[in-house]
């Protein structure tokens, strides 16, 4: 199979999900976000700044991928709009790639990486101090969005429904950290398997603590299991949505 077809394709979803004004707006929003987030809060180090501006941000990207992503994959199955993209001379896996690609990966490294690009431009200085920490703490928030993305894409294949999929991606996304903050409270009294699970359940704190050692400094040991449990449950969401939709998949 030609990779020009997927890409004709993957420019062609691009073009449904990130249309504007929704896009747009959203895009001049976290730019303002993260020009605002670089001037009032002070950070001496990059790796502070990163997480500074992604960490509100982040919430934004999740809601889009709900809303704009999985919602906007719905309609397409409702719409039928997936059988013309199935009648094109693409296999289904391909199909299924190009809009992991066009409803996710791009739009997630779009919205992420403005507010990260115009926060280093205003506060080069800082980030020249150690860009590789810079790039750790982004690598680790785009992850995350990535584990929503996907699973959002998920249910939004299996439920078919526009309005039942962004409800269901915004209850997983609350769901989810709702139980991150229950084990992050608790932690202490639960044990050690805990702190390790409150960790590893955001792999941004991953990254921010491999940042914090790429600069030099003592921080929490890391195990197998907080560099593995996102990246994990990615693959397996990914591998379920592409099984799922080359195999058992049916648009009416």
């Amino acid at each position: 199979m030609s990779v020009k077809r997927p890409f004709v394709l993957v420019v062609l979803d691009s073009l449904d999900s990130m249309r504007p004004p929704g896009f747009d707006i959203m895009m001049l929003v976290i730019a303002a976000l993260g020009a605002v987030m670089a001037t009032i809060q002070p950070a001496s180090q990059s790796y502070i700044l990163a997480r500074l501006v992604l960490e509100p941000t982040l919430f934004t990207v999740a809601l889009y991928l709900g809303l704009r992503g999985a919602s906007g994959l719905a309609s397409l199955v409702r719409q039928q709009i997936i059988e013309v993209y199935m009648s094109y001379p693409i296999s289904r896996l391909g199909v299924i790639i190009s809009i992991i690609l066009s409803r996710v990966v791009i739009p997630a490294v779009m919205l992420l990486a403005l507010p990260i690009l115009i926060s280093g431009i205003l506060l080069y200085p800082v980030v020249l101090k150690d860009p590789v920490a810079y790039l750790l703490v982004f690598s680790g928030y785009l992850t995350q969005a990535l584990l929503y993305g996907i699973v959002f894409l998920l249910i939004a294949i299996i439920s078919r429904s526009s309005g039942t999929a962004s409800v269901l991606s915004i209850t997983f996304y609350f769901a989810y950290n709702i139980i991150w903050l229950l084990i992050q409270s608790l932690s202490s009294s639960l044990g050690s398997w805990a702190q390790h699970m409150a960790i590893a359940m955001k792999f941004y704190r991953v990254t921010y603590f491999m940042a914090l050692q790429h600069a030099g400094l003592q921080t929490t040991g890391l195990t197998l299991t907080e560099y593995l449990f996102v990246p994990s449950i990615i693959v397996i969401a990914t591998v379920s949505l592409v099984l799922y939709f080359t195999r058992r998949f049916e648009p009416t």
